[in-house]
Parts: C-alpha cells; sequence; structure tokens
C-alpha cells in the first residue's frame, strides 16, 4: 500500500524534482530510525521513497525504463535488438543495457558497502539522490 500510495503521489504532482526530495528524505529518515522502529514501518518508508522515485524517473532520453527492476529492462533491450535493425533501435538496446550494467554494479556496491558500513551505508544512495537533484537543479537555472 505504501508504494500504491507514493507512486499516486508521484504520478499526481508530475513534479520529478520534488520527488526526488521525498526519496531523499524516506532514505534518511530510513537510515537514522533504522533499528530503531520495526521493520515494518522501515519497509514501507523505504516503499514510499522507492515509487516516488520509480514513477517520477521512466525514461532516458527518448528510452522508457524502469528504475527499480532490472529485468524489465533486459527484456526491453532484447525487444529494441531484435524488433528494429536500425541505429536508433540499436542505440536504445545499448542504452537499457547499460543501465542494467548501471544496477549490477550498484547491487555489487550496495553489497560491499552495507557490509562495512551497515545502516550508515544508506548514505550513499543519498548522496547521490542529492547530486542528482543537484545536477537537475543546475540545469533548469541555466535555461
Amino acid at each position: 500500500m505504501a508504494f500504491v500510495l507514493g507512486a499516486l503521489v508521484a504520478v499526481r504532482t508530475r513534479a520529478a524534482l520534488c520527488c526526488l526530495i521525498g526519496e531523499i528524505v524516506c532514505l534518511a529518515a530510513t537510515m537514522l530510525l533504522l533499528h530503531r522502529v520495526s521493520d515494518e514501518i522501515t519497509i514501507l518508508v523505504i516503499s514510499f521513497g522507492v515509487a516516488l522515485q520509480s514513477a517520477s524517473f521512466r525514461q532516458v532520453g527518448h528510452w522508457k525504463y524502469l528504475s527499480v527492476t532490472v529485468t524489465g529492462n533486459m527484456l526491453r533491450a532484447m525487444d529494441q535488438f531484435v524488433a528494429a535493425p536500425d541505429r536508433d533501435a540499436a542505440r536504445g538496446a545499448g542504452t537499457m543495457l547499460t543501465l542494467c550494467l548501471a544496477f549490477l554494479l550498484g547491487a555489487a556496491v550496495g553489497g560491499c558497502v552495507t557490509k562495512w558500513l551497515g545502516t550508515w551505508s544508506l548514505a550513499l544512495p543519498i548522496a547521490s539522490s542529492v547530486y542528482v537533484l543537484w545536477l537537475c537543479r543546475q540545469r533548469s537555472h541555466s535555461r
């Protein structure tokens, strides 16, 4: 239900940067409250934040992707390879495969960092999300 609520908020507001801020807040709250609140509450907070992010960031260039699952992106890459033998389809497939590799790298780094830092490992996705927010704000200010 928390995921559905987060998706509804993201779709309704159509404000990707506000949703990114919401995701950062959810991750920070999880990091600070983990082991102080029940696992159920932690899961609800993370689910809400993930939904904000996944409903707000769904496209790279003109190619749609899923920001919370890798299998859908692999399927899209294979569709691009098979569907049309043109240059744009090949670029789309390359984009989807690059996203898949980024997921793999993120999972590997996340696993190692979590082993070393425990709860504080959430600082890494928080910092990267803050950086993305900063980049987006810089781009909107330069226009």
